[in-house]
């Protein structure tokens, strides 16, 4: 087989996933891998991954999909009708997807076709990926702190909130009192606890009840802050999140105390995909 070409969507946390799986696809051998950046199906993200491409020696190309589908130049430049029809040649004849979601299957995609689509979110993809993948991840997040406007010299707990895109009918809402009782738990034990969040309302919030807490909102801490400051954190707390999952999973191989929320979703059920050795599952409450 060629070298394998993968789709690059969604968030950090989603990306990240996608890239640890096309490291794993490349075990064994000196192959390298292309990117393509699903610029059409991302909302209110962007190309997320050239921090760790500095530090990537397995990828061949970074490629925007809008370039590609100049393969199938419009026949005659009017109506919507030929450009869903250049899409959905373009799908059928160059594209492999993800057979299942949140289900491990070495084999989950390829069938031959040049490019493979998938979200590969499990633990086990990101194990495989450890030889290749994890020297460059890192690097990339010492070059993060190392570069970050957030100084963190204390030991600390921390706790990232997710509630932003999520919608309560589908991955569900995580109840803001879940947060509140850890932060009640750390407080009593005399921990510093650092809060990442995506809502200003929310941290401001508990910042005045939780006086032994620092909070950082998206305006302070860019996503791969949250992940590099959460992968040093003495006890860690994660939102059913992709974003916060790679914060927790980096310092349960740090020896922190890493804490997930079970069920990860509430309407979706995702097994063991988030689950890794060490890692403690924490019962949620959500939004209803």
């Amino acid at each position: 087989m060629k070298n394998p070409i993968f789709i690059i969507e969604g968030g950090l946390g989603n990306q990240l996933f996608q890239l640890a799986y096309a490291h794993s696809s490349i075990r064994g051998g000196n192959k390298k891998f292309g990117l393509i950046f699903n610029s059409k199906n991302t909302q209110k993200t962007s190309f997320q991954l050239s921090p760790i491409l500095k530090e990537c020696r397995h990828f061949s190309f970074v490629q925007d999909i809008g370039n590609l589908m100049r393969v199938f130049p419009p026949l005659d430049g009017s109506g919507q009708l030929l450009s869903k029809v250049r899409g959905s040649l373009f799908e059928d004849w160059l594209i492999s997807r993800e057979k299942q979601y949140f289900t491990y299957d070495e084999k989950s995609v390829f069938d031959f076709k040049p490019i493979n689509r998938g979200y590969f979110q499990h633990t086990n993809y990101v194990d495989n990926s450890y030889e290749l993948f994890f020297p460059e991840l890192c690097a990339t997040i010492k070059n993060i702190r190392d570069q970050s406007s957030i100084s963190l010299l204390d030991p600390f707990t921390g706790l990232h909130i997710r509630r932003g895109d999520y919608s309560v009918q589908d991955q569900g809402l995580i109840h803001l009192k879940y947060y509140e009782r850890i932060l009640e738990l750390e407080e009593s034990m005399g921990n510093k606890s650092i809060i990442f969040g995506d809502d200003e309302d929310i941290l401001l919030s508990l910042s005045k009840e939780f006086k032994n807490s620092k909070t950082f909102g998206p305006s302070a801490a860019n996503a791969w802050e949250v992940i590099s400051w959460l992968a040093i954190s003495n006890r860690t707390y994660t939102a059913n999140s992709t974003l916060s999952w790679w914060g927790g999973y980096l310092a349960n191989m740090n020896g922190s105390k890493t804490f997930l929320p079970s069920p990860w979703f509430l309407n979706q059920e995702v097994g063991d995909a988030f689950v890794f050795p060490g890692s403690q599952l924490l019962a949620s409450s959500w939004v209803t």
